[in-house]
């Protein structure tokens, strides 16, 4: 019950990289369970920076089989350069052969592997671990300023996550719940502002 709550709504905007119709449809299903609003399948590393540049999402799914070596590194990093103050996740799903190979995928800068042939449930698990590894890392004093300017620019889900990820950290934050409040009385939501005041 609790990794239930604690994956709604994580993950409703997902690009994903991949030439394998089987495999999209399986990370379709798996994302159910994290919110999936829209899911977005592109065949190549230019058509996903491309993507990546015009619209924000949330996690960004890589199948890194259909890359090159040093295309993987570059592709990372690209994608965290174009969005600087909302980066995405950013997931391998990759046949691993050996220790060697997994080693070399690590150093690639992602923020999770997934270890092909995938399932639902594998997505899943992997996903859910991501996510209580990210809330468990410190979280920085200025995230609450880029809240707010997420805010401003209507970049309200990421604003969101953020916050929720601080209040988790730190429920009695005065700053935190301020911010909490102000936006719930910007989307009309009084009663769960009057709660939060």
């Amino acid at each position: 019950q609790r990794r239930r709550q604690m994956r709604q709504n994580k993950f409703p905007h997902v690009l994903l990289l991949t030439p394998e119709e089987g495999l999209a449809l399986e990370v379709q299903m798996a994302l159910k369970a994290f919110g999936l609003r829209k899911l977005i399948v592109v065949g190549t590393a230019e058509e996903l920076q491309r993507q990546n540049k015009e619209h924000a999402f949330n996690l960004i799914l890589v199948d890194t089989d259909c890359l090159e070596s040093g295309a993987k590194t570059e592709l990372v990093k690209k994608i965290h350069s174009s969005r600087e103050q909302s980066p995405p996740l950013v997931v391998a799903l990759a046949r691993i052969e050996s220790k060697t190979a997994l080693i070399e995928l690590k150093n690639h800068n992602f923020a999770s592997i997934i270890i092909k042939p995938v399932s639902i449930g594998i997505v899943e698990q992997a996903l859910s671990e991501l996510i209580e590894r990210e809330r468990n890392q410190p979280i920085d004093r200025q995230a609450l300023e880029r809240v707010h300017e997420l805010f401003l620019k209507g970049a309200t889900f990421e604003a969101e996550r953020t916050l929720s990820i601080w209040l988790e950290k730190e429920s009695d934050s005065l700053e935190g719940l301020t911010l909490l409040a102000l936006q719930q009385l910007k989307k009309q939501e009084f009663h769960r502002a009057g709660a939060t005041i």
